[in-house]
């Protein structure tokens, strides 16, 4: 195993030992990410695109070029899905440029993506642990007024207003406490998070009407045949289940969800892009040195005892768990074999490049 642990490995394991096994020990992935890791890496992939000063509208196009090679080969309803989230990203960000570009303009980015990989300290003795580094990546190092704060970015489906339980579990997260203690290890005085959330519209494709060269609905009987009103004679707009008339339609395109989650977004801008400056105190600080410390004790317990038993609760909740098909056929992490549908990475900390 990686002598490099960081935070995504740690809430794996946290989740189910037994999945840390399959994704970390073992260095397998599914072929297929899940829709949330997927349009959060795009959008951070934007957001770091244009911290880097690349202009709004050519870091978006990088963007949308990423979801094109997954696509090229996928069926066809796994690939309209991918277009769909392609279009959704695509807005999130053109909007999120748009509602954030005068204050962006007052804010020195003065570090972006930082990696880094530093000593786990000891809290009882103040000394490095060994064979475990604590590694991962910053989204922003920032100077705000002359005040130098990280900023996190996050994208989430959860309500973000004010009074929302999102911000209080966030006030509580270990990773910014550890982000804190490696800034301060990397010898970067920061005073503040900033946490920079973005809210996916909570809309899916749908169904829309098949119009015709009129740009009339178009109302079909049981047989198929188009329907007209009993009075007038023109064609019918409404569907009716008694009579057994349904409506004719089609999936919307793209492009069509594109603009229904930007007008969602233009709506209620407040309610999907929100900014909210947290302190720590010294208290935080060392209580998430404790939590490192402990957590990493634990994951080289069970590397030396090689035991890693499952959460049976962690399997269906806030989505599907990814192994969860290869626990309940009887998989065996250590027989060496790549399931369908998975593969094996050489470096399991897939978002940084330092691996050690």
């Amino acid at each position: 195993m990686s002598d490099l642990i960081t935070h995504s490995e740690m809430a794996c394991a946290d989740s189910c030992l037994r999945k840390h096994r399959i994704l970390y020990g073992k260095c397998l992935r599914p072929v297929r990410t899940a829709e949330a890791l997927r349009v959060g890496s795009a959008v951070h992939e934007g957001l770091d695109l244009r911290a880097q000063g690349i202009a709004p509208h050519e870091a978006i196009l990088r963007v949308r070029g990423a979801y094109v090679p997954a696509s090229a080969n996928a069926d066809p309803d796994y690939a309209y899905k991918l277009a769909c989230e392609n279009e959704m990203v695509a807005q999130l960000l053109t909007l999120y440029f748009w509602y954030w570009e005068s204050l962006d303009a007052t804010m020195e980015v003065v570090h972006t993506e930082q990696q880094f990989s530093v000593p786990i300290i000891n809290p009882a003795t103040g000394r490095p642990m060994r064979g475990k580094r604590y590694g991962g990546k910053i989204d922003k190092i920032i100077r705000v007024d002359g005040v130098l704060s990280i900023m996190e970015h996050k994208t989430t489906s959860d309500s973000i207003d004010p009074d929302s339980d999102y911000f209080k579990r966030l006030r509580i997260d270990s990773q910014i406490g550890n982000y804190f203690l490696a800034c301060r290890q990397m010898g970067i005085p920061v005073q503040q998070i900033i946490y920079d959330v973005i809210r996916k519209p909570g809309l899916r494709p749908s169904q829309v009407p098949v119009l015709d060269e009129d740009g009339l609905k178009i109302v079909v009987d049981e047989n198929g045949e188009r329907v007209r009103n009993s009075k007038g004679g023109g064609w019918k707009q409404a569907p009716d289940s008694k009579a057994g008339y349904s409506l004719l339609t089609r999936p919307e395109s793209p492009e069509e969800y594109g603009q229904r989650v930007r007008g969602a977004i233009l709506a209620e801008p407040e309610k999907h892009f929100t900014r909210r400056v947290i302190g720590l105190t010294e208290a935080d600080v060392l209580e998430a040195r404790q939590t490192l410390y402990d957590k990493a004790q634990r994951l080289m317990y069970h590397e030396r005892v090689n035991s890693w038993p499952r959460n049976d609760k962690a399997c269906i909740g806030f989505g599907r768990c990814p192994a969860f098909d290869l626990c309940t056929n009887g998989f065996n992490p250590d027989d060496g074999v790549v399931p369908d549908g998975w593969v094996k990475v050489n470096n399991p900390h897939q978002e940084l490049e330092i691996t050690e």
